[in-house]
């Protein structure tokens, strides 16, 4: 059976998720542990674990405090614009 492309909804969230492990990426080279990196982003570790896990879980809000703690555009973050 072949392959159905990604709709929108899939291809934002897995926008997100390769931003936040760029970001996480970096956090940890810096010396940052998991627990660090979540409260940076703003949650705890285990609410971060379970978001990456499900994002289609993620909130507005927590996806507009996420763009802002990455220093991109909520656009950027969901994959509609390139750098």
């Amino acid at each position: 059976m072949p392959r159905l492309p990604k709709t929108k909804a899939e291809a934002q969230q897995a926008a997100v998720l390769r931003n936040i492990d760029v970001y996480i990426a970096e956090r940890r080279r810096a010396g940052a542990d998991c627990n660090q990196i979540a409260a940076s982003l703003g949650m705890g570790y285990t609410t971060l674990y379970h978001k990456m896990k499900k994002p289609e879980t993620f909130r507005l809000d927590e996806l507009q405090f996420i763009a802002n703690v990455l220093n991109i555009s909520i656009s950027r973050l969901l994959g509609e614009e390139q750098a």
